[in-house]
């Protein structure tokens, strides 16, 4: 939106042009599950302090204390409806599994499928590839995301425009660290399937 301005010491009205901003989603990205546990219902502030120890200091930025209760605070409110809003609107990027991810995703349960299907979608957020997305070592393929998740994706940005998912892995079972010892490498994947929401 434009925004007119005027100095005290002039008389005339100046039209600034509009400034592009851009929010930055990476902290709602990595702590999700938080921010939806929080918005769901009214929390007791010491059940609020406990799961925050574990998280940084910045999300208190966006919450507010009334009455014992702990919750979103208004800026905390606009950022993360913006971010669920950004996620809802945001334009399929084709996605295709290799021959390992598609024999990890379809043979895990239910549950762990929704998990993958969750970050996969994430991924069409270009913004949400960029910051919530890391290099590790032995791999010349991405890591997503980083921050506090079980489950990881090991990909890369194909020429054509597509995601190419080399490795779906988890943390908790300790495939993710077993892959990183071995090597992601993109030469070793071939058969690209496509992914789509289930």
């Amino acid at each position: 939106m434009p925004v007119y301005y005027i100095h005290e010491a002039f008389r005339d009205i100046i039209e600034m042009p509009p400034t592009p901003i851009s929010w930055d989603y990476s902290l709602l990205a990595e702590h999700e599950e938080f921010f939806e546990w929080i918005s769901e219902d009214l929390r007791q502030t010491a059940e609020v302090d406990k799961k925050l120890r574990k998280l940084p200091s910045e999300i208190r930025l966006l919450l507010a204390e009334e009455e014992g209760f702990t919750l979103l605070s208004p800026a905390g409110e606009a950022f993360y409806e913006a971010y669920r809003d950004r996620l809802e609107q945001a334009q399929p990027v084709p996605i295709l599994l290799s021959k390992a991810a598609w024999q990890t995703y379809e043979s895990s349960e239910p549950s762990l499928r929704q998990l993958f299907d969750r970050e996969l979608k994430r991924m069409w957020l270009r913004e949400l590839r960029i910051s919530c997305a890391d290099r590790v070592r032995n791999c010349d393929c991405l890591v997503f995301p980083k921050g506090h998740r079980d489950v990881r994706v090991f990909f890369y940005e194909h020429e054509d425009g597509s995601i190419r998912v080399c490795e779906l892995a988890r943390h908790s079972d300790q495939s993710y660290e077993r892959l990183i010892e071995r090597g992601v490498r993109r030469k070793d994947y071939q058969d690209f399937q496509p992914w789509s929401v289930t």
